[in-house]
């Protein structure tokens, strides 16, 4: 299945899993890369069914680091990111999504 674009701004609130130097722009020293797990709860606990699959999915921030500030996004930070985003999947064909942050803020 091909990637799909998504014409959507995605809000984000989560704590930094893994933090790493973004791999798709090698030579950008202030690209960064920020690993989390995103949950969606359902809406209502009890509107949940068993034809509604609620599995985590795995996401990646990428972003620039503001000068001087790459020191403050670490392990277990609370951050706050927004932008637009993209599915792609895996190996295991399990979906990923991949946000290109506008901004990102602890």
């Amino acid at each position: 299945m091909p990637n799909t674009d998504s014409p959507a701004i995605i809000h984000l609130r989560d704590f930094i899993e893994e933090i790493s130097n973004d791999p798709s722009r090698p030579d950008q020293g202030p690209a960064l890369q920020i690993q989390i797990t995103l949950n969606i709860p359902p809406v209502q606990p009890e509107e949940q069914s068993d034809d509604i699959d609620c599995t985590p999915i795995p996401t990646l921030i990428q972003f620039f680091t503001p000068a001087g500030q790459s020191h403050l996004y670490r392990p277990d930070t609370f951050i706050y990111a927004w932008g637009p985003f993209h599915i792609v999947h895996c190996q295991n064909d399990q979906p990923q999504m991949i946000v290109n942050a506008h901004t990102v803020n602890w």
